[in-house]
Parts: structure tokens; sequence; C-alpha cells
């Protein structure tokens, strides 16, 4: 009676360890998928018109209406969406204080992006396992980066694109274009370039590109 009982005892104990083990895989399967099904779901039909980026992922986004009502995690940059004319503006940055929602200190005016009134001929990304046309991606009406004020093809920028739109990872990234005035431009791994109303200046990037 003893040895049934300690049998049964036995059998119960390696019954419930299974169980725990079972919930355990269930529990991480489920999370990773939810990640990855979110994660896809961003990159492909992102929803929102805030967007956050860490570690070359899309984490998480949020529109402007609830943005207040969020815990802002940490993050390398995010890309905000706004309509203007028929286009949405894209503009990335790494402070959530040029977003918007937000006023210019100067103006007391609120920080609503505007298009830039020109656009390069051509922008080529190279990189070691070849070269990337992105010269219709910058001027799409639905992802539109001709955004006055806006900082375009430093590292955080490269990462996007080819997080978001060429969907490969990017090595030895070189930048080639061609500007409005049809003069060649090759930009350096400490080079960017500062969008205005109607011209564009050089300026230095404090991280390496990528």
């Amino acid at each position: 009676m003893n040895n049934l009982a300690a049998y049964i005892s036995y059998l119960m104990w390696q019954f419930i360890m299974f169980a725990n083990y079972i919930i355990r895989i269930l529990t991480i399967f489920i999370i990773t998928l939810k990640d990855t099904y979110f994660a896809v779901l961003y990159q492909y039909f992102p929803p929102d018109d805030i967007v956050f980026i860490e570690n070359s992922t899309i984490k998480f986004g949020c529109t402007y209406n609830n943005f207040f009502q969020l815990t802002v995690h940490s993050y390398d940059y995010l890309v905000f969406n706004h309509t203007v004319d028929n286009k949405i503006l894209k503009k990335l940055t790494t402070t959530i204080k040029d977003l918007p929602i937000h006023q210019d200190f100067e103006t007391n005016l609120a920080l609503i992006p505007k298009p830039c009134n020109f656009q390069f001929i051509m922008v080529i990304l190279n990189t070691a396992t070849g070269s990337f046309d992105i010269t219709n991606i910058l001027n799409n009406n639905d992802n539109f980066y001709y955004v006055q004020n806006a900082t375009i093809l430093d590292d955080k920028f490269i990462d996007w694109i080819f997080l978001k739109h060429l969907h490969v990872k990017p090595i030895d990234v070189t930048v080639v274009a061609l500007d409005n005035n049809a003069e060649e431009i090759t930009l350096t791994a400490e080079q960017c370039i500062r969008l205005g109303t109607n011209g564009y200046t050089v300026e230095l990037i404090s991280q390496p590109r990528i």
C-alpha cells in the first residue's frame, strides 16, 4: 500500500513538473509570437502616427491622441507621420520635442512639418552587397521624406530606410546623390543632409554611419 501511494505521488509530481514545463514553453512561444506579430505589423502596415525604433527593430507605435497616455520606453529614434497636402510627411528624430504635438519655443506655434520645395534628382546607397536606388522611396506621397528642417542620410535615417523599405541589413553604406541642381554629392560616414525650404546643407553627424 505504501509503495502504491509513493508511486502515485511520484506520478503526480512528474505530471506537475511536465505541466510546468509545457506552460513555460507555451508562454515563451506566445510572447515570441506576439512580439513577431507586432514587429511585422508595424513594419509592413504601420497604423500609427509615431513609431519607436530600438536596435533596428520597430518596438511599438501610437497615435498623437494617445501619446501623452503612453509610457515611453527606451528607443534609439522615432519616426512620425503627418499628412500635409495629400502627402504623408515622414520625419526621423531622436527627441519627442520635434513632434507636431509640441510648440516651437521661439514662435509659440505648433511644430507642423512642411514639405520642401525641392527634391534630389537621384539618391543611391552603395553597400558591400549591392547598390540601392532610393530616389523614388524618398518622394513617394505615402512616404514623403523631404521635410523642412529634417536630417536625412545619417546613420539612423539609413537604418530606417533599410528596415522599412529595403528589408536587408545595411553593410558599409556610402551615399551618392545628385541634387536638385544636378551637382553630385558623395557623403562620408561622418556627414548627413539637413533639408531646408528651397535647399540643403551638408553637416557633420555625431555617430559614424552603419
